[in-house]
């Protein structure tokens, strides 16, 4: 197994970092010629563009992996099926546009939905291509093509940004890479599309889909309600405000969870029986990332206003605060990201809808509560809040549920990191206080060194950097 997971974790590492880098430098280009209220607009359409996304994964692609009864006719028809669901999504969402511009007040919004439909559709009939690859754990193609395609989409926006195309910058370079990483998997993966159904297959995976498309439905809401209440009830400036210090915050997750599920799930999935090897595999990765997410959460909370400031301009000041708050649940985020695997692998997606529900009680509690109180940085902190609550209960769940034990294994591999962390914390308050650096880049890299070698001490410490060079650097 730690050959299969060496090898698919560099692959993913290099795909998904190379993607992170290229939608991180759009990002900062697009800060600089767009301002908060424009960049806010762009975030209530992306908001919807997340959904049908959503949409049209309806769980199929982890049906797939991990259904191990599906023949190669099956998962003709399923790609079939997906085509027709993608089709169908595309034209919703284009006519969504004329409701959306009444909601919003948002001039060309019809406009913008359709062109963003295409993209819509690439979304949808990507989903069974992705699964069979990674079914056939082909993580080296499958990063190699999504860094081609993140490369593509990237150029292109960046260049329409520079001569001055604003939001459409974002517009076409979602279509371009959509539509790239589409023909290059469906064209590895060796799916034909026909006019034939059947609903079979379609039975074979539903009880599994039906409880991953509710969780992504009632996780993707309290996921996204604050910016639809925000833009709602506060301003458009607001929204990119808060929208630009979430996703910096989301990065991380994003990054980790996009290495570490791609390569989990399938490689789990051949060891489903066995309970021991999965438990032993989750303590040992949510010791590893404690390792690395605590200190980074004391780091970038510290390091906010140098962050934003280098990286979009001093207009985004208002996201300043938020994020800094925001980032103390960054380990929060991160250690929850392998539980829907867990679940997946063990066959629990009625667990993991549980999950979701709870997640989204507590997540659209805190919203409701700062929209109240008509205060992004109110809303930072009871999301804060309601992040560390839920990844508790979510860890519990999992222990529980799926390996039958309790919290205190996870609590064994979870505490040093806590410890060490805090260290950092009251190292950097001092510094803060008595030591303060005026240059912000110089202020940046002082910290994250410091944070580097706290990662170091903890890793070493909780015994997983031993584990971690025999992982990488060892044959067998």
């Amino acid at each position: 197994m730690n050959q299969l997971i060496k090898k698919g974790l560099v692959y993913t590492f290099i795909g998904k970092f190379g993607n992170i880098f290229i939608m991180l430098l759009l990002d900062m280009i697009l800060s600089r010629l767009l301002s908060p209220r424009v960049y806010g607009i762009v975030a209530i359409l992306t908001v919807f563009i997340v959904f049908f996304q959503l949409l049209s994964d309806m769980g199929l692609g982890p049906a797939i992996i991990q259904n191990k009864l599906l023949s190669a006719y099956d998962i003709q028809l399923l790609f079939n099926f997906s085509i027709y669901v993608a089709i169908s999504l595309a034209v919703v969402f284009g006519l969504m546009g004329i409701p959306l511009q009444q909601q919003y007040h948002i001039k060309n919004m019809p406009h913008y939905t359709w062109i963003l439909s295409i993209a819509v559709f690439f979304y949808a009939a990507i989903i069974v291509p992705n699964a069979v690859l990674s079914k056939d754990k082909m993580f080296k193609i499958m990063n190699i093509n999504s860094l081609i395609a993140t490369t593509c989409g990237g150029v292109v926006g960046i260049v329409i940004a520079l001569r001055g195309g604003g939001i459409y910058a974002l517009l076409i370079n979602t279509i371009v890479t959509s539509s790239i990483l589409f023909f290059l998997n469906v064209s590895r993966s060796s799916l034909k599309f026909t006019f034939y159904l059947k609903a079979s297959p379609i039975r074979k995976v539903f009880h599994f889909t039906v409880n991953q498309l509710g969780f992504n439905i009632v996780n993707y809401f309290s996921r996204n309600l604050d910016e639809l209440l925000i833009g709602k009830y506060l301003t458009a400036s607001d929204v990119g405000s808060y929208n630009k210090s979430y996703r910096l915050l989301m990065y991380p997750s994003s990054m980790l969870g996009g290495i570490l599920n791609p390569v989990l799930l399938p490689i789990m999935s051949d060891y489903q029986d066995d309970v021991c090897a999965i438990k032993n595999l989750y303590i040992k990765v949510q010791g590893m990332l404690s390792d690395f997410v605590f200190p980074l959460s004391v780091f970038l909370s510290f390091s906010a206003r140098s962050i934003i400031i280098v990286l979009y301009g001093s207009q985004w000041i208002n996201a300043i605060r938020p994020f800094e708050i925001l980032s103390l649940s960054i380990w929060a985020q991160v250690l929850n990201i392998t539980a829907g695997t867990i679940f997946q692998v063990r066959n629990m997606t009625s667990r993991l809808f549980m999950t979701g529900m709870i997640s989204a009680g507590l997540i659209v509690t805190a919203i409701v509560l700062g929209i109240l109180q008509y205060s992004i940085v109110s809303i930072a902190a009871y999301l804060t809040i309601a992040f560390i609550l839920n990844t508790v209960i979510v860890l519990y769940m999992v222990m529980k549920s799926a390996f039958d034990d309790s919290l205190l294994p996870v609590l064994k591999k979870i505490y040093i990191p806590i410890l060490v962390s805090s260290v950092l914390y009251i190292l950097f308050t001092f510094s803060d206080r008595y030591l303060k650096v005026d240059n912000l880049i110089l202020d940046i890299v002082i910290r994250f060194l410091t944070m580097s070698l706290f990662i170091f001490l903890s890793s070493m410490l909780n015994g997983n950097f031993k584990y971690l060079v025999r992982l990488l650097f060892k044959k067998n």
